[in-house]
């Protein structure tokens, strides 16, 4: 029997879980317009469009292929049922694009032992020991009024569901006898509830249906895959089930100004690569014909599975390969015999999965009895088929114009059991396709990669190309710390010429490194090696206008433009592997040095919950109910919340009827179930809510049932309590620890920062400046028309700079101080010429002096101090007190 698992969330999984937390809560006080504004990714300039469904909220998670948008979409249940809706019982209407996805989401969801389904538990905390219901729509007629009551119903249906035009949906709308214990209690003429016909013998009466029910709940829509629903007539349809929320998944949404998708968090392919989610670079070999392009992808299939068997975990590569539809030269018959008789691949090995033919269906592809290693299909595995062994993608097809290819090339992206092989040439993903040139190919390619989520800056940095014979490098079996790399060979800018031109045509700055080439078909390609400026665009351009025709010229263009991107990512000292390491500011304690971090400040501090005079104090600022007939409000930190009847779990239609049969032993576990605090024994904590509710009942009069009845409220208010009593200690902690006595303080290298390979870029900057300094070919979350780019300009200009990285906020792989609240991330750090390490934060003239920038120049200046004149710390803004602007406060500081 297999035992349950949960999948560990990467960093980018937990941040885009608390930054849908973040809006979710603020959705309550503000509305989705003003929570989105608030807590949007800064890349999305297009306002909130509500899309006809008012108040209720309609946001959007961007993840690139291979991100876990299923995992994600199964933590979002609990999230929001808790941090909106406010229900431990909420019904999930979950749809997907296609049966098939239906299918596997819905065997995912059921099993307990399945990490989807574990995932989804832990988000319902378990709703007081009361397990998940899933179900798919065809089965909804199992629904009792007491599973609606007590457990979360989560109903796993497509799009087509709620499109009543669709006559084999007929389930959702109809009228069934076994839906009437739902509907007892509710009042006659309730409103928007779809009623029999004139002439029908219940003419005027409700119909007991699923879709009234829906009404009538108001459940938590998910869409998977959402770019597929995004139609006027699914809008209509979805508002029609009357949803509390709709959440969507995505890896391309449509985000243009007048439709698509209110994108809330955005994660970029570098981010799932940093994670170890996916397989990069992708190695990409051009083919004359398709028979070479599936010998070579057996190949390299073969030479994977030889390099598996060094892999500790077990791995079996296997070859994806896309077949031609029927009627054209290369279909799945033709493609399957010639494996077989032509390459000598053995039956058994090959599977075939369209839609007629279904050889995949049960067979568990990470067996190590499965024989399978290579997989035909048309475009039967574009989604939701996963299987993280597939390594080699080749297309007999034309990729060009074929819209099926990215999801295709997306099942080779998954890294397997995410997490980087040994084996370097296990972290890659190949592709092997039938193009006259690496050039045309790779800009094929781009635009697929850039519809599964890429940046073009990250597709040129991850597309490159490789030689067959490179590839086949002999194991060192004795090198058992690194794995040797893939060799890449440097490859001309080529570009298709369709009309005559001379070596006497080309522009003197490309001329002597150039050629033009006529192959055996008449073919004819100009050649271009080295380094290609802007100018040399501009040149190359000119003449492609003078001679060439328009489709030329435009595909010209693009391929320059990739090639000028590939050039520029390869010239970064990351890429060169030059050092780039910070001493880190570290903590004596128990005779060892390390970085200290919150939770050592609030030991330092003796952090005690309970010990807090009058912590459990809750004044009506902080909390306060006004009952109503009908509906109740809650005042919490100054703004409003209205709940309405039929916003409440335990009864659809009468806030009146609810039980008061919890008890206050009954709501203290109910708060300690929902708020974790790890750093309070679980005593302390029930101790301390036992004395809040207390208070809030017998000093200030509130009754027991309206905290049952607020009581996902109160764990928000609650949350916030302790969160602030733990600052306060923090604080105490962090000013005994570096301020109290500097001698334990010391800035150690052999406790170094190091910046490596991996940069999780999150919003890419596109600026027309080139920096010229930047450690990474990738820069982010730097605004042209910001003052923080001009900062950057400042650093890049500076002679004593050798190079520098722009530091990411949050982000595991940036550098950071320790504060009394959290952790502070430098805007840039630079390395100088000579050795020394250059810190700097830039601050607008409002922030300059506020409590939050005192603290960290406090800190900044301290590393600064201990560093023995290797660091150099400097906070700048845009004019000092001494009238130097940011390149002359720079220069002062490292001179």
């Amino acid at each position: 029997m297999m035992t349950p698992y949960k999948i560990e969330l990467k960093n980018y999984q937990k941040n885009a879980l608390e930054r849908l937390t973040q809006f979710l809560s603020e959705c309550q006080l503000a509305g989705p317009a003003d929570a989105f504004a608030k807590f949007a990714d800064d890349k999305i300039k297009i306002p909130y469009k509500s899309r006809g469904f008012g108040d209720i909220p309609f946001v959007c998670l961007r993840l690139p292929t291979g991100g876990g948008k299923t995992l994600l979409a199964a933590h979002t249940v609990g999230i929001a049922a808790q941090h909106f809706i406010g229900t431990d019982s909420p019904l999930v209407l979950w749809l997907v694009p296609t049966t098939a996805i239906k299918d596997q989401t819905l065997d995912a969801l059921k099993q307990p032992r399945h990490p989807y389904y574990q995932a989804l538990k832990e988000s319902l905390k378990g709703n007081q020991g009361q397990n998940p219901m899933v179900i798919s729509m065809d089965d909804i007629i199992d629904i009792r009024p007491t599973d609606l009551e007590n457990k979360a119903v989560i109903v796993i249906g497509t799009f087509a569901t709620s499109r009543v035009q669709d006559t084999s949906i007929r389930k959702f709308y109809a009228h069934h006898e076994n839906f009437e214990p739902h509907f007892a209690r509710m009042p006659n003429g309730t409103p928007y509830m779809e009623r029999f016909e004139d002439g029908h013998p219940n003419a005027g009466k409700v119909k007991y249906s699923f879709a009234n029910l829906c009404h009538a709940k108001k459940p938590l829509v998910i869409v998977d895959e959402a770019h597929n629903s995004r139609t006027p007539l699914s809008l209509k349809t979805l508002a029609s089930v009357n949803p509390s929320c709709v959440i969507e998944f995505t890896a391309t949404p449509n985000q243009t100004k007048d439709s698509g998708s209110n994108v809330l968090f955005s994660v970029s392919a570098s981010e799932l690569h940093a994670e170890e989610m996916i397989k990069l670079p992708i190695m990409l070999s051009e083919h004359k014909n398709w028979e070479s392009a599936v010998y070579d992808a057996v190949q390299t299939q073969k030479r994977l599975l030889e390099l598996a068997s060094k892999e500790k975990d077990y791995v079996r590569p296997i070859a994806l390969f896309q077949a031609e539809n029927t009627g054209k030269e290369v279909t799945v018959e033709v493609l399957k015999q010639h494996l077989i008789e032509n390459v000598n691949i053995a039956a058994e090995k090959i599977a075939v999965a369209t839609g007629t033919q279904r050889e995949l269906d049960k067979v568990n592809l990470f067996d190590k009895a499965c024989p399978i290693e290579y997989v035909i299909t048309k475009q039967a595995l574009k989604e939701g088929w996963d299987c993280s062994f597939a390594y080699v993608f080749c297309s007999v097809a034309n990729i060009s114009s074929d819209k099926d290819v990215e999801q295709l090339l997306g099942r080779v992206l998954r890294m397997p059991y995410a997490k980087r092989r040994f084996v370097e040439q296990l972290n890659c993903a190949y592709a092997h396709v039938t193009s006259p040139s690496f050039s045309r190919a790779a800009s094929q390619l781009k635009d697929k990669l850039v519809d599964m989520g890429f940046e073009e800056l990250e597709v040129a940095r991850n597309l490159q190309s490789y030689d067959q014979d490179l590839f086949f490098f002999q194991y060192n079996q004795d090198d058992t710390q690194n794995a040797q790399t893939t060799k890449i060979k440097e490859k001309p800018l080529v570009l298709e010429i369709t009309k005559p031109i001379t070596q006497s045509d080309l522009p003197d700055s490309i001329a002597s490194r150039s050629s033009i080439s006529v192959d055996e078909n008449g073919s004819a390609n100009l050649i271009i090696h080295g380094e290609i400026t802007e100018a040399d665009n501009t040149a190359i351009v000119a003449l492609y206008k003078k001679t060439q025709d328009s489709k030329t010229v435009k595909t010209a263009s693009e391929t320059i433009k990739e090639y000028i991107l590939r050039q520029e990512a390869q010239k970064a000292p990351s890429e060169n592997g030059l050092p780039f390491k910070i001493p880190n500011l570290c903590v004596a304690m128990q005779g060892d040095l390390f970085p200290p971090d919150r939770e050592d400040f609030l030991e330092i501090a003796d952090w005690d919950l309970i010990s807090i005079k009058n912590g459990h104090v809750i004044t009506e600022h902080e909390f306060k109910i006004e009952e109503q007939a009908d509906s109740f409000k809650i005042d919490i930190e100054g703004r409003q919340i209205k709940y309405e009847a039929v916003r409440h779990e335990e009864n659809l239609f009468d806030l009146n009827q609810v039980s008061t049969s919890l008890t206050e032993i009954d709501l203290i576990r109910f708060l300690d179930f929902h708020i974790t605090a790890q750093d309070v024994v679980q005593p302390k904590k029930q101790e301390f809510f036992r004395r809040a509710i207390s208070y809030l009942t017998d000093i200030r009069g509130i009754s027991f049932e309206a905290l049952v009845r607020s009581r996902f409220i109160l764990v928000r208010v609650l949350t916030l309590k302790i969160e602030e009593a733990r600052k306060k200690a923090a604080i105490k902690g962090f000013n005994l620890s570096l301020f109290g006595s500097e001698d334990i303080v010391s800035v150690s290298i052999e406790n170094a920062f190091s910046f490596g390979q991996m940069y999780e870029v999150r919003n890419p900057y596109k600026g027309g400046f080139k920096f010229s300094k930047h450690y990474y070919p990738m820069i982010d979350d730097l605004k042209p028309s910001g003052e923080e780019f001009d900062c950057a300009q400042a650093i890049d200009r500076l002679d004593e700079v050798q190079y520098w990285v722009r530091n990411i906020i949050r982000s595991q792989f940036s550098f950071r101080f320790p504060t009394s609240t959290d952790y502070f991330y430098p805007d840039f750090v630079a390395k100088l010429k000579d050795g020394r390490t250059l810190v700097v934060e830039y601050k607008g003239e409002h922030l300059i002096e506020n409590s939050d920038t005192k603290e960290k120049r406090m800190v900044g200046e301290l590393w600064q101090r201990k560093s023995n004149d290797t660091g150099v710390f400097c906070m700048v803004q845009k004019r000092n007190s001494q009238g130097q602007d940011i390149y002359e406060q720079l220069r002062s500081a490292v001179i």
